[in-house]
């Protein structure tokens, strides 16, 4: 655990760029989710499922992992029993698409519909705030085409996704000048 710590910590004071590989974020998200595991201990898996096709496409550093994050925190905390994450990304004919799944409380319709309103809103509210840094930031890199979605069904599961198109995902890495 201790390891996954120094590892994640060395991660953040690293990175430069905040368009990242599918592949860089996952390797951070799975650093996470050791962490999460050694608290959690047998009750708490997660499984990784990646299109290797899509791991050099690029998406915002720490989306994906406020999404994990966010599941770990209110999703499964208060779950008895067994608490499981699913992350997966892959490409349809439009891009790429990022969905994080837990089994763990979902959320009630009215509140779901209040978490969606808001998240457009410059109205800060204190809530919700790793949701909204997430759309947010969606939609300021990719000119507001990129997709967020929530589904979720209350005592059941949560799944969030996200749609980037193709032609915004395949951005190449800036190099930076050395000048």
């Amino acid at each position: 655990m201790i390891r996954n710590l120094a590892l994640i910590l060395r991660r953040l004071l690293s990175w430069k760029d905040d368009l990242i590989t599918v592949e860089e974020e996952i390797s951070f998200i799975e650093m996470y989710l050791q962490i999460e595991k050694f608290r959690f201990q047998s009750r708490f898996t997660y499984d990784i499922d990646i299109d290797p096709a899509v791991l050099h496409w690029r998406i915002p550093k720490m989306s994906v992992q406020a999404l994990v994050e966010n599941s770990c925190k209110h999703g499964l905390q208060s779950v008895k029993g067994a608490r499981k994450i699913h992350v997966s990304a892959s490409r349809n004919d439009s891009g790429l698409i990022i969905t994080v799944t837990d089994n763990g409380k979902g959320i009630e319709k009215e509140k779901l519909k209040w978490i969606e309103s808001h998240l457009q809103s410059e109205q800060d509210t204190g809530q919700n705030i790793g949701l909204r840094n997430v759309y947010k930031r969606l939609m300021l890199y990719y000119d507001s085409r990129a997709g967020f979605t929530i589904q979720s069904t209350e005592y059941e599961q949560t799944a969030i996704t996200i749609q980037i198109p193709i032609d915004l995902a395949l951005v190449p890495k800036v190099e930076e000048s050395h000048v």
